[in-house]
């Protein structure tokens, strides 16, 4: 399976497992995410990861490059650990969607491509 399709199937896959855990608008912020389990926090922070690093955005994917080279051995746990320091220094992103929250802590990480 390609690693995009395999990305959806698992976006698929955690939205049926924890559908039951709380509601659609309660289950993407940040607050409601700090209640899902651990491993489940982990493994979607590193998902939210992995695509950033499989997404080819732009002529020739630079950004997909730079990404790569900024972001080589992160791990479910420190990817965690960045997305909460970042809502630690922007407390309005509590509010907004987990995805979107990560891939501002990406960005905030890595900077725009060179």
């Amino acid at each position: 399976m390609k690693s995009g399709n395999w990305l959806v199937a698992s976006r698929l896959l955690m939205g049926v497992a924890f559908w039951p855990c709380s509601g659609p608008a309660q289950a993407q912020s940040y607050d409601a995410w700090l209640a899902w389990p651990d491993d489940y926090r982990r493994g979607f922070a590193l998902a939210i990861v992995m695509e950033q690093l499989s997404t080819c955005l732009g002529d020739g994917c630079s950004i997909t490059r730079h990404r790569r080279q900024c972001l080589a051995g992160m791990t479910d746990r420190a990817a965690v650990e960045l997305l909460g320091r970042y809502v630690d220094r922007h407390p309005r992103a509590r509010s907004r969607p987990v995805n979107a929250t990560m891939g501002q802590a990406l960005y905030e990480l890595c900077g725009p491509a060179p």
